[in-house]
């Protein structure tokens, strides 16, 4: 790893992936060397073979939050919402209740106004959370949905629900009572 970190830094990138892929070889959880492996692919411009990684990361390890993180940070790196979003539909299909995934997925679809596909993935992740407080910032985002289509009772109905909770995230006030 020493050794890719040391040509990766010399813009040597082939040899960096050489020496990743020898370093993931012996160890294929080291997460250091996915993140240069991601880095190094970036730089000599594969954005295809990033996102086949990820996939390939994220369909063995669909529970990583690290995983997830990198995939959706790769937007900053010029990658496009529709493939990251593909990628995540494709590793939703081999692990559908994989809540990290899910939430990724629906966020995707949120931030692109697709808000027919967003609402039944966070009504799925919303059987897959513990906790008052995550219920309640899933509820805020079917109840904005619902809102946000039009269906005022619907979104109220919801929204009261995610009010109800001991620990209650202060958007679902704030929209209850707009």
């Amino acid at each position: 790893f020493d050794l890719a970190l040391l040509s990766w830094k010399s813009d040597k990138y082939e040899e960096a992936l050489s020496y990743i892929e020898k370093s993931l070889a012996k160890n294929k959880d080291f997460q250091k060397a996915k993140l240069l492996k991601i880095e190094v692919l970036l730089a000599l411009k594969k954005s295809r073979e990033v996102l086949v990684f990820m996939e390939s990361w994220l369909n063995e390890s669909p529970q990583d939050q690290g995983a997830v993180q990198s995939l959706l940070l790769l937007r900053k790196a010029g990658i496009s919402v529709d493939s990251i979003e593909k990628v995540l539909s494709n590793v939703k299909n081999k692990h559908p209740n994989e809540r990290l995934v899910l939430f990724a997925l629906a966020d995707i679809y949120l931030e692109k106004n697709e808000y027919k596909k967003a609402l039944p993935c966070y009504q799925e992740v919303l059987k897959l959370v513990d906790g008052d407080l995550l219920k309640s910032k899933v509820q805020f985002q079917i109840g904005y949905i619902h809102f946000a289509l039009g269906d005022k009772s619907k979104s109220i109905n919801i929204l009261e629900k995610a009010a109800d909770g001991v620990h209650v995230y202060p958007s679902v006030y704030n929209l209850l009572a707009y």
